[in-house]
């Protein structure tokens, strides 16, 4: 089977707005990766302050840090 140039040229522009979107997609993933860990250290850096004030907590608040120090 054989395709025109204009439908071959039109199949590779389709294949690089496809790869245009795959990059812009990379990117999303890679930014969302990197926020995702920020808020992790967030987190652990929360939990570790509140960690050394655990004497000021109330018991529910102690259960809570109990738990997310299980994580």
């Amino acid at each position: 089977m054989f395709i025109s140039k204009k439908e071959y040229e039109e199949l590779w522009s389709i294949i690089n707005k496809q790869n245009e979107q795959i990059e812009e997609l990379i990117g999303i993933a890679r930014e969302a990766n990197a926020n995702s860990r920020k808020a992790q250290k967030c987190f652990f850096d929360l939990v570790e302050l509140v960690d050394v004030r655990l004497d000021i907590l109330p018991p529910e608040g102690k259960k809570i840090i109990d738990e997310m120090n299980n994580l």
